[in-house]
């Protein structure tokens, strides 16, 4: 049976744009939010796998609702 995974973060360095100087401050870049949901994603698969195989390939379909500010704790 599987269990939820969550993985918790701030939102900083890399996963941080201002889009080009185009915001005032920095927020959660579209390619930082993916990489962590594809983080949290493979955490949850390589547990169930329990070092028996790999995964590969995905889909995405995501929907912006609201910037998560640079310094901002998020869960994926």
């Amino acid at each position: 049976m599987s269990r939820e995974v969550a993985v918790d973060f701030t939102v900083e360095g890399q996963l941080v744009t201002d889009v080009r100087g185009a915001l005032p401050t920095g927020v959660m870049s579209t390619p930082g939010m993916v990489a962590m949901m594809e983080y949290a994603a493979t955490t949850c698969a390589l547990e169930e796998l329990d070092g028996q195989g790999f995964t590969v390939g995905f889909e995405i379909c995501v929907k912006h609702f609201g910037a998560a500010a640079e310094g901002a704790k998020c869960t994926a």
